[in-house]
C-alpha cells in the first residue's frame, strides 16, 4: 500500500517494538470507513485516510489509548528518515 504523491500526509505508518504491539491494533480494522484503508502487517501498520486524521475514527484511536503501544508517522515524515538513513 503506497499513497499517491499528494497523499502523504494523509498515510500514517505505526510502528511498534513488537508483533504483540501491532496486532493490538487489528480490531481497529472494523473502524474503518470507506475511502479509509487499514492493514496491519508483521512490520507495521498502515492507515490511508483521504478525508484527512482528524475525520478517522480509526487515526483517533490510534493516536489514543490503544495506539501507546506504538508509534505513528506520516508517510512524508517516513520518507525523510529513509533519505537521513540512506545519507549515513
Amino acid at each position: 500500500m503506497v499513497p499517491p504523491d499528494d497523499g502523504h500526509l494523509r498515510f500514517l505508518v505505526a510502528f511498534g517494538q513488537d508483533q504483540r504491539a501491532l496486532q493490538s491494533l487489528i480490531p481497529l480494522t472494523q473502524l474503518a470507513a470507506e475511502p479509509e484503508r487499514f492493514i496491519v502487517t508483521e512490520e507495521a501498520a498502515y492507515l490511508s485516510c483521504p478525508a484527512g486524521l482528524l475525520a478517522s475514527k480509526v487515526g483517533a484511536a490510534m493516536l489514543g489509548v490503544v495506539g501507546r503501544a506504538v508509534t505513528t508517522r506520516n508517510w512524508a515524515t517516513v520518507l525523510k528518515l529513509e533519505a537521513l538513513l540512506g545519507a549515513a
